[in-house]
Order: structure tokens, then sequence, then C-alpha cells
């Protein structure tokens, strides 16, 4: 693919819930080395079914193990899964509201491979 896509967690500071945040890095923009910094180029949070609605909020006591996993493992495969099919050009369009979380030089790069139309303010 066109991109790599890392993965963290993020403890929330108002209880004791977990964020699933993940970066998208456009390999064309970045050299190898960049890949171990905190460099990236667009940045979303996973969202999981619970009781019917969306969430990205996942309160881990309230979880058992295998919910949890399951909750993960459909959360990072719905992103992982447009990005190995299309790349960055199909999740622009899975998701165009997630391409306002990105660095100028992705929106200039997304702007001029036509995967978005002008860029977002």
């Amino acid at each position: 693919g066109d991109v790599y896509l890392k993965i963290d967690l993020q403890k929330s500071n108002y209880s004791d819930g977990w964020y699933l945040n993940y970066k998208i890095i456009i390999k064309e923009l970045h050299l190898e080395e960049d890949l171990n910094s905190e460099k990236y180029d667009l940045f979303g949070r996973f969202l999981f079914l619970i009781n019917g609605q969306q969430e990205d909020l996942l309160n881990v006591s309230e979880l058992n193990e295998l919910e949890l996993r399951k909750l993960l493992r459909e959360g990072i495969i719905n992103i992982d899964q447009i990005l190995q099919k299309g790349g960055l050009k199909d999740y622009c369009s899975a998701y165009p509201e997630k391409t306002m979380a990105s660095t100028q030089w992705a929106q200039e790069y997304m702007l001029e491979k036509g995967y978005i139309e002008k860029f977002k303010s």
C-alpha cells in the first residue's frame, strides 16, 4: 500500500477508559527512519459499536477479555481493510471528515493526487 498504519493506546484523564488512536504515514512523504518517530500525516481514533452506539472510549473494567478482543479486532480491521484495498484514496473517500486531521504536507499531497477536492480548514 501507499501508507503505514500506526496504532497506539491513550489513557483517558477522566475515567479508567482507553482510546485507541491511529496515525497514517504516507510513504512518499517520509524516509524509512521516520517510521520510528512520532511523525504522521493523518490522525484518527477508532470507533467501537458498544450497546448499539458508536463509542471511542473503551471502559476496560466493564468488558471481559473476549469482548475487548472482539472490539479491538473489529475497530482495527475496519480501517485496515480500507487501506489494504484502496490505500489512501479509499480512506479519503470513506472518511472525508478525517482528512481535516492531517498535516499541511498531507493535504497538499492528497490534493495533488485528487484524493480531496480542496484544503480543509
